[in-house]
């Protein structure tokens, strides 16, 4: 049996998100782990020489292998020039052309623009031919505008956003938690994940780290991290 993962978590002061632009680097414990400036939460699997990273800063764009590490946490554009570059009012921060993250109140579509959520439930009923399951405090939307991640303090569980607790059980120290239905009853283990996310082959604890859909194409509903394992049959010839 493998050793358990070590997850390190940072911890990051109100002031570092303001003032993350700014700074060469956060200086937290991941960033000198995982030789990765700005990585926000890094594990070290058994056998592993070092950490890797599997969070980057919300300011900073992430750059994924595709074990599901993180190998650059690349600097976003915010402010005048991310308005200018993406061309959207409503995006809080872009890498080049591409918006990251949508300010308040919206949500990102299929092309990285900024909806309101009454247009994104308009859109996904025009792509998916139905409307958009959005409950109370989901933080992201999947290809077929389906919630799969609420608040970090909450887990999406039975297609509700409910607090860890009454929710997935699973503990913070879990590395990837927020996108777990339901752990075990240690709380250590993720038993399922939501939409399309999936643990990577040798890992013990279930972390749902593989976003399969980003990897392999919308047609993935599952995958390791060498290959999509099943298709989802919406979009096995892609989206129409």
């Amino acid at each position: 049996m493998p050793a358990p993962v070590h997850v390190l978590l940072a911890v990051l002061a109100v002031g570092a998100l303001k003032n993350a632009q700014a700074a060469p680097a956060l200086v937290v414990p991941c960033e000198g782990l995982t030789g990765v400036d700005y990585c926000t939460e890094c594990a070290k699997p058994a056998g592993a020489a070092k950490p890797f990273c599997y969070l980057c800063h919300p300011t900073r764009a992430s750059i994924w292998r595709k074990d599901g590490t993180i190998s650059e946490c690349k600097a976003a554009t915010t402010g005048v020039a991310c308005t200018s570059a993406t061309g959207d009012q409503n995006c809080a921060y872009c890498y080049g052309v591409t918006c990251m993250q949508c300010k308040p109140g919206y949500e990102a579509d299929s092309n990285f623009k900024c909806m309101t959520i009454d247009q994104m439930k308009a859109f996904a009923l025009t792509i998916t031919g139905n409307p958009a399951v959005v409950p109370t405090g989901c933080k992201e939307v999947d290809t077929e505008f389906k919630c799969i991640r609420c608040a970090n303090t909450h887990s999406l569980t039975g297609g509700t956003c409910k607090t860890l607790a009454t929710g997935s059980k699973c503990k913070t120290s879990l590395t990837y938690y927020q996108y777990c239905a339901q752990c075990d009853t240690a709380g250590t283990k993720c038993l399922s994940c939501n939409g399309s996310r999936s643990p990577p082959t040798g890992v013990t604890d279930g972390r749902c780290a593989l976003p399969c859909k980003q990897l392999f194409g919308i047609g993935c509903l599952k995958c390791n991290q060498s290959k999509c394992l099943n298709t989802d049959a919406k979009y096995a010839q892609g989206r129409k």
